[in-house]
């Protein structure tokens, strides 16, 4: 498998039409399919964009695939998942900045 770290990819909503940018943090693997999470309350699939993003993603991406340091808290079936090499994701933190500069 080919080590995706640091790559952008995209999800594409087929019910609201609109997308999200994933950055890899972690080598390993992550789904084809998920659902929405681009507009609020809405209950269609995302489908991977399959690494095909335009440049302009990379200013875009609001969310991390990562490989968790525990296991804790998660149910059975993403234990296994990241036990055989998956990614779990979370939103990316934006470091605030003082206004003093």
């Amino acid at each position: 498998m080919e080590d995706l770290t640091g790559k952008v990819n995209g999800y594409r909503c087929q019910r609201c039409d609109r997308s999200v940018y994933f950055r890899h943090v972690h080598h390993g693997t992550t789904p084809m399919f998920m659902g929405c999470k681009a507009t609020e309350g809405c209950k269609g699939t995302m489908a991977s964009m399959m690494y095909r993003v335009p440049p302009e993603a990379e200013y875009f991406v609001t969310y991390e695939w990562f490989k968790p340091e525990s296991l804790a808290g998660y149910s059975a079936e993403m234990k296994d998942h990241i036990r055989r090499g998956g990614l779990d994701y979370r939103p990316i933190q934006v470091e605030q900045k003082d206004s003093d500069g």
